[in-house]
């Protein structure tokens, strides 16, 4: 252990606390705010992830005796552990604490205060963590303030949320809690109708040289899945809605509220992969209503298969092939896309909300077949929508010598520029032996 610490000590400096690393925040939160059990666990896990702190998982204490050069990582009180020092030399954990109080005493129908303490070894920083604490209080008011390390106040401020009044707006929405279809609709339909006038104004801005900055580097991360579960629900309430009514024959496919937008997709989608002359099509992620599913089977005249891995949905989406006339033209497979066999496939296509697409890309890369894979994601403040993936995370478990065999661009797909295009067209029955 001596020599283990002699080598440490020489290459690092000796540790110093840092001053002025400690803000806390006094708000008025809902009146009905509470922190405690799982809610709890959650805001320490957000808030650290925010604010760039390690996550945690194995306690290890620091060893007492040898606490500046001790290899050993410091106990935190999430539990875990960190490496003694970073690459600064600086042992981030180390007297590092969160502490939130709620004054239940104070508790009236017009809101509850809060005091949230968070120290660190390391600057904290403000935007991020204040951004954080406002998302998840959803305060009346809040102040912040910087303390040292003697507890002195250096001063309050009040929270104002930067940005445009879209952006605004949006993060509002996340303050609501639906609970019927009705008022998840209505959440849905106003998410939408937010995101697409930013776009808009995003559009303008930039043509008078002004950038403003997308929603995904605006919004947090849990901030951005929110609002993607939000679009998700409204989206699957329209989809189960428009099933049902096809299939007791009171309506058809032209009703669904984005047929356009799909129709101009999949025409997008046919013409960039000659799915004219494919054989087989593979449609990853058919929900309620496969629609793109039933516009490849009415534009081409290949076979249409869909892997849906609920049964329930998988039933409704057949039924509602039936009704159309394509039942003899599409096959829905209640599988896990992950583990289907795409050896007969000519074209896949994977939904913005197909999971796990690295998994899936995997297994359909294990033969020369399909010859052409087709993603949807989306960009910027689509990223609301739908996620995001980037290629690197496309290409986890993936061989290199199969994603080397693919060629890739990227196409922009519909007149709302919601959906963007990755085509992966393959090279590798060429290359391989």
């Amino acid at each position: 252990m001596a020599t283990i610490s002699a080598k440490i000590e020489s290459e690092h400096p000796p540790f110093t606390e840092l001053e002025e690393n400690t803000i806390q925040v006094r708000a008025i939160a809902p009146f009905d705010f509470h922190l405690r059990g799982k809610q709890m666990d959650r805001f320490l896990h957000h808030l650290t992830e925010t604010a760039g702190m390690e996550e945690f998982t194995i306690p290890i204490a620091l060893d007492p005796a040898n606490s500046e050069t001790s290899p050993f990582s410091a106990l935190h009180p999430l539990g875990g552990k960190k490496k003694a020092r970073d690459e600064n030399g600086i042992i981030g954990w180390r007297y590092s604490w969160v502490s939130v109080c709620v004054y239940n005493g104070t508790r009236t129908e017009t809101g509850v205060q809060i005091t949230i303490t968070a120290h660190a070894c390391g600057e904290l920083p403000p935007e991020k963590t204040l951004r954080f604490i406002y998302s998840t209080i959803r305060p009346a008011k809040m102040q912040w303030g910087r303390l040292s390390s003697t507890g002195d106040t250096l001063g309050f401020h009040d929270y104002e949320l930067a940005g445009d009044d879209y952006f605004k707006a949006i993060v509002h929405l996340l303050w609501e809690k639906p609970k019927t279809k009705a008022e998840k609709m209505i959440l849905g339909q106003r998410l939408e109708q937010q995101v697409l006038a930013r776009k808009k104004l995003i559009e303008e801005s930039a043509s008078q040289g002004i950038v403003l900055k997308p929603l995904d580097k605006l919004l947090l991360k849990h901030e951005l899945h929110q609002l993607q579960k939000i679009f998700g629900d409204y989206e699957g309430i329209l989809e189960q809605e428009t099933a049902r009514k096809i299939i007791q024959g009171v309506t058809e496919l032209e009703s669904f509220p984005y047929f356009n937008r799909y129709d101009k997709l999949t025409d997008t989608e046919i013409a960039r992969t000659e799915m004219t002359d494919a054989r087989n099509v593979c449609m990853v992620g058919g929900g309620w209503l496969p629609i793109s599913a039933y516009l490849y089977a009415r534009k081409t005249d290949a076979h249409i298969y869909v892997v849906e891995k609920n049964a329930h949905r998988a039933k409704i989406a057949a039924e509602a092939a039936r009704r159309l006339g394509l039942g003899d033209r599409i096959t829905i497979l209640n599988q896990k896309a992950e583990e289907v066999d795409y050896s007969q496939v000519d074209i896949v296509v994977l939904a913005a909300m197909a999971e796990p697409k690295p998994e899936i890309l995997a297994q359909a890369s294990t033969t020369n077949y399909p010859r052409t894979i087709v993603l949807r994601t989306t960009l910027g403040d689509s990223q609301a929508f739908y996620p995001s993936i980037t290629l690197d995370e496309l290409y986890r478990g993936v061989s290199s010598q199969m994603h080397h065999g693919w060629t890739r661009y990227n196409v922009k797909a519909d007149p709302d520029g919601v959906f963007s295009l990755l085509i992966f067209d393959s090279e590798r029955e060429a290359n391989l032996p």
